[in-house]
């Protein structure tokens, strides 16, 4: 994007998209947790306020455009490679190299998935964060979750249960259109 005055025109400025998205999350609209209570959970309390819900929500809502993110580069990669799967990368830069535009729009693809997870990874912190800020006993807790119907636990469970799931990283390049996360 460019402006006639300044050059480029700088994106929204990230603490307003937060605060103008969490602003059109109606009570109606919230994402409820689902995941079941586990005997290793150690309960402490329930989210009551709206406002911790709206965080989960777009929380919820920001990890799923990073979702379609991944699908969109996916289907771009699929449209370059055509029907057949490459044996090896070797084959995979040799189909590309030939493709300049399907590379352009790949890199444009990695682009946006690589702004929306940085993005939802705010949320994401932004959300425990504050979770640990309302239940004290959590800040020292390594694992802690949300389950059905608001309650934040915590838990000693070497696997915790996590709501979303967090792949890390590989290494830059293709990795993240195949759910891998860049740091």
């Amino acid at each position: 994007m460019t402006n006639e005055t300044n050059g480029p025109t700088a994106p929204e400025n990230v603490l307003g998209e937060i605060t103008r998205r969490l602003a059109t999350i109606a009570p109606d609209e919230f994402a409820k947790p689902d995941g079941k209570i586990e005997k290793t959970d150690h309960v402490v309390g329930t989210i009551m306020d709206d406002d911790l819900k709206r965080l989960y929500t777009l929380f919820i809502l920001t990890h799923e455009d990073t979702r379609k993110a991944v699908a969109r580069g996916k289907t771009i990669l699929f449209e370059i490679l055509g029907k057949r799967i490459p044996n090896n990368p070797i084959e995979v830069l040799t189909i590309l190299s030939k493709d300049q535009e399907g590379v352009h729009l790949l890199e444009k693809s990695q682009d946006e998935f690589l702004r929306l997870d940085r993005f939802s990874d705010l949320v994401k912190d932004l959300f425990w964060l504050q979770v640990r800020r309302r239940f004290p006993d959590l800040m020292s807790k390594p694992s802690i979750g949300i389950r059905e119907n608001w309650v934040i636990c915590w838990t000693e469970d070497a696997s915790p249960h996590i709501e979303i799931l967090d792949l890390n990283a590989m290494s830059p390049g293709f990795a993240e259109l195949f759910g891998q996360r860049v740091h």
